[in-house]
């Protein structure tokens, strides 16, 4: 245990290091697979939080980093604690978006939902998720997310 430990402090002293020192330029982005870029959409279109209406006492906020990286918050009103998962966001074209979740809690997921962009109301709406290869249906509407 102290030598995991150990290890992982020294794995962090150098990644610290090595930032502090400017011979670094690690961005997560960099450890993506290259489909998971994407010329065909400025990017920057998409970057954002964009969050839901409140149903049944749960808010569903996404949020789209500029390096790829996506986390989706579970909010409920009722004061439970919020559920978090994180991963990665790609354009697929430009009325199209994956995200794709990797984690939940901490622990491995794998999720992917396929966004559709209405431009005229500059919201997300997902009609499906996969979790697992099992697609499930997100309702008779979907999940509608609006850009806050």
């Amino acid at each position: 245990m102290k030598i995991a430990h150990h290890h992982r402090s020294a794995t962090l002293l150098a990644l610290i290091t090595l930032s502090l020192s400017g011979c670094a330029s690690w961005q997560p982005s960099q450890l993506l697979p290259d489909s998971w870029t994407s010329s065909e959409t400025d990017q920057s279109t998409w970057q954002g939080t964009y969050q839901s209406q409140e149903q049944m006492g749960l808010i569903t906020t996404l949020e789209l980093n500029q390096d790829n990286s996506a986390k989706t918050i579970y909010s409920y009103t009722n004061g439970d604690p919020d559920l978090i998962e994180t991963g990665h966001w790609r354009v697929l074209n430009s009325q199209q978006l994956e995200v794709t979740m990797t984690t939940h809690q901490g622990h491995p997921l794998d999720s992917q939902r396929i966004y559709q962009f209405d431009p005229k109301t500059n919201q997300l709406i997902a009609t499906q998720e996969t979790v697992n290869g099992q697609s499930y249906s997100l309702g008779e509407n979907g999940l509608v997310l609006s850009k806050q």
